[in-house]
């Protein structure tokens, strides 16, 4: 325990001005969410606010990112000429050090503001403490994807190379999922099931997030334990692979969604159709220039 507290406040005195201007950030942005609709009718002022949303919104996953890289990277994991590797800290007091900085700023400093705001905003406590869960948890999962990126490189240099290699990697091969879909599509209007409405359940996605969250925690913890690349990314592979399974395999059951009571009303408008097979898609003239103003069934 005295170890992991020297560790967090020797990185809390070496990072405290990048750490209070991140901080600094997050109640700002928070502040200016609060204000924001009131200037929605102003058209010039609205305009200033959408560019200066922008601007905080970059701002802060920027100030992510190189405070997730600085704070880790401080100790590299990569090579063999690290400092710390000749003092008496073990690898689980270091991890630890590194969780209870980062976690605690730039997990649970936003869920604390967006749980304020909605507070603020008068939403239920009973909608707003799940909503902050969600927060939590992607401001987590984002935490240890640019934790896992930065365990695995030893400068900012490396850290942008790395990134923008599996970034190029993800969206090429996006477009060839897509490139496959698209072709195995049959031509003609695609006929479904008209089936009543149904409500899918959530629980898919949410162990699908927590397995997701596990499996990159698990490649930095491999990587602070062994300092083998091959060995952590070998992890995180296997760990996203049980992530992307449980996605394909999960039941998902879906609960029928009633029917309002405004559908059931005589004067309510009622579509029939013929046939229990059909395609919904957009109606237009054929004008590339005029998109389409209504829905049409085929």
């Amino acid at each position: 325990m005295k170890h992991l507290l020297h560790l967090v406040r020797a990185d809390v005195r070496r990072f405290r001005v990048l750490l209070a201007l991140w901080v600094l950030v997050v109640i700002v942005e928070t502040v200016f969410r609060a204000v924001r609709p009131t200037f929605a009718d102003e058209r010039q002022l609205s305009m200033m606010f959408n560019l200066l949303a922008t601007v905080l919104f970059a701002t802060r996953w920027l100030g992510t990112v190189l405070i997730v890289a600085l704070v880790v990277q401080t100790h590299p994991l990569v090579g063999s000429d690290a400092f710390w590797m000749t003092r008496p800290i073990s690898w689980r007091v270091l991890l630890a050090s590194k969780l209870v900085l980062l976690v605690t700023t730039l997990a649970a400093v936003p869920t604390v503001a967006e749980l304020a705001l909605m507070i603020a905003c008068r939403v239920p406590i009973a909608e707003a403490l799940p909503i902050a869960l969600q927060l939590i948890l992607f401001q987590c999962l984002w935490l240890f994807i640019f934790m896992a990126l930065s365990s695995v490189t030893r400068n900012l240099a490396r850290l942008a190379v790395v990134a923008g290699s599996v970034l190029i990697g993800l969206i090429l091969l996006l477009n060839v999922m897509i490139a496959v879909m698209m072709r195995r599509m049959d031509d003609g209007p695609q006929m479904v099931d008209v089936v009543p409405r149904t409500e899918g359940s959530p629980v898919g996605f949410v162990v699908t997030l927590l397995l997701t969250i596990a499996a990159v925690f698990m490649l930095v913890t491999v990587q602070y334990r062994t300092r083998s690349l091959r060995r952590s990314v070998l992890t995180g592979a296997a760990g996203i692979c049980v992530a992307l399974a449980a996605v394909f395999f999960w039941p998902s059951r879906g609960r029928l969604v009633p029917v309002p009571d405004w559908a059931n009303r005589e004067s309510a408008v009622q579509l029939t159709a013929e046939t229990p097979r059909g395609e919904f898609r957009p109606s237009h003239d054929g004008s590339p220039l005029r998109p389409g103003v209504g829905w049409q069934i085929g």
